[in-house]
């Protein structure tokens, strides 16, 4: 079977700035990457808000020791003071977005932890608590990649409008 060789010579200002613009929005990405952020923050926060993982799994029930003992907040999971939610947030630097907590116990909450497994307390004695189930709070879920495929096309959008 023969090759054929298509070309294509643009030779409208208008359509090549427009082009020109949206590569220029792609090779430099933070404003959309803002966005993205901004959103998975909200999303991050309807998870504790819903008590569900970012795939929409309800979190593990607090066991009957913890929930003797909790306050304020005794029956929500993840909500004793609501500093975990409220420390959800993100950051761009260059082309990468990172979003999350700086709480440290946050990530013994987003993957679990077993008595023992961090060593001693400052005391020298061994970590107090029990097991305590992974309650998934970060991620991507099928509706935020929807919503960020989104994003992006409205950014593209804006570059030819």
């Amino acid at each position: 079977m023969a090759g054929a060789h298509v070309g294509l010579e643009l030779d409208n200002g208008p359509a090549k700035d427009a082009i020109r613009q949206a590569l220029a929005e792609l090779a430099q990405p933070q404003r959309l990457l803002r966005d993205i952020g901004e959103h998975q923050v909200n999303s991050t926060r309807d998870n504790f808000r819903y008590e569900r993982s970012p795939s929409g799994q309800p979190w593990p029930a607090l066991s009957p020791r913890y929930l003797a003992v909790k306050e304020p907040n005794p029956g929500k999971i993840l909500q004793r003071s609501g500093n975990l939610a409220r420390q959800i947030q993100y950051q761009v630097q260059g082309n990468d977005l990172f979003w999350g907590t700086d709480r440290i116990y946050g990530a013994t909450h987003q993957f679990g932890a077993r008595r023992g497994q961090f060593g001693q307390t400052r005391r020298g004695g061994p970590i107090p608590w029990g097991d305590i189930a992974a309650r998934e709070f970060l991620g991507v879920s099928d509706a935020d990649a929807d919503e960020i495929i989104e994003l992006v096309r409205d950014h593209l959008r804006r570059q030819f409008s």
